[in-house]
């Protein structure tokens, strides 16, 4: 039975099939692994480009904060770089969620041809 996630790929135990009909369910596998590992790389970039940024705001605070001088007033330049941090960890947070959605779903692919062509592995996509 084909669910939503694996729209267009069969189902069943491992087949027996022909070269051709072997290297078209190959070529499948690689181009849903390829958007699998893409996947992975943009979890990973929009991870790191968050992180950098949230450091630096911590670290520009604790530099103005060393100083000894009138600290950023909190209204209205303590609000805007409050907002500015809430917005940009939960824009971060949506982001990479629906990022590992489609991750696992690529993954749920790449185990559906793993099984179709015999190949055994220790993927475990979410469920």
């Amino acid at each position: 039975m084909a669910s939503a996630e694996t729209k267009g790929v069969l189902h069943g135990a491992y087949l027996e099939i022909d070269d051709k009909t072997f290297d078209r369910f190959k070529y499948a596998r690689e181009v849903a692994q390829k958007a699998l590992d893409d996947r992975r790389d943009k979890a990973w970039r929009i991870f790191s480009w968050t992180s950098s940024i949230l450091l630096a705001v911590t670290g520009g605070l604790v530099a103005i904060a060393d100083k000894g001088e009138q600290r950023i007033p909190l209204i209205p330049h303590g609000t805007f770089l409050w907002l500015a941090i809430l917005v940009l960890t939960v824009y971060a947070c949506v982001w990479i969620d629906q990022n590992q959605s489609l991750a696992d779903n690529a993954g749920r692919i790449v185990r559906t041809y793993d099984e179709h062509l015999g190949i055994q592995t220790g993927y475990n996509p979410k469920r």
